[in-house]
């Protein structure tokens, strides 16, 4: 079967036994389903995840994290699930 009718996406959202991921082709937020133990990711490759730290990350990475935590947050209400509120940092 041909996928010339193939719908492209911005981003992906899987929910799997209580955990999340919200991915595009280079970032990925994992999570929670209410959001804690939140990651978020880097891929280089199809398999070569790198782990990005808050205090590491570019506008931009900041930008793209902001808009996959929504996402996370808007889809988790509809399995009605209470969001994880983050620790406040020191």
């Amino acid at each position: 079967m041909g996928n010339a009718k193939a719908r492209i996406k911005d981003w992906i959202y899987i929910w799997y036994k209580g955990r999340v991921i919200v991915r595009n082709r280079t970032y990925a937020l994992l999570a929670k389903a209410d959001g804690g133990e939140a990651v978020f990711r880097k891929y280089r490759g199809p398999f070569a995840p790198e782990e990005l730290q808050d205090d590491a990350l570019s506008e931009s990475e900041k930008s793209i994290k902001a808009g996959f935590e929504a996402t996370r947050a808007r889809l988790a209400k509809t399995r009605g699930v209470k969001t994880h509120a983050p620790a406040k940092k020191k």
